[in-house]
């Protein structure tokens, strides 16, 4: 019985890797927030993302780095050098796009209000 249960864990990703990728995320993720850093370094940290750490992650953060890759590819010429092998794990092979009547919520005002109003009422 002990036997079973540790091969069943040990068949999945370590804490390390699951750690390793959720803070290499969260430092791209700041990267993008810091107008200080350029777009060659952004794009090299979400490209190394997709590379190496995507294993154990969520389908919704993989998509994200992919779109956010292919957003940076898009600004201008080589700012992103090299090529980013993209594995197709968990259907994520290509990005996706941004619909054009998608309109995101405006950003927070003051931590003391609510969320602006986006619509008026009928």
């Amino acid at each position: 019985m002990v036997v079973s249960a540790s091969i069943v864990a040990g068949c999945g990703p370590s804490y390390h890797v699951i750690y390793d990728g959720d803070a290499r995320f969260e430092h791209c993720y700041a990267l993008d927030e810091n107008t200080a850093v350029g777009l060659a370094d952004r794009c090299t940290c979400w490209g190394d993302w997709i590379d190496r750490r995507t294993e154990a992650q969520s389908h919704d953060r993989v998509e994200y780095a992919l779109w956010r890759y292919q957003s940076l590819s898009s600004v201008g010429e080589g700012v992103c050098r090299g090529t980013v092998v993209i594995q197709a794990r968990n259907s994520a092979a290509s990005a996706p796009s941004v619909p054009e009547s998608h309109t995101t919520a405006p950003g927070p005002t003051s931590p003391f209000q609510g969320p602006p109003k986006m619509c008026t009422a009928p």
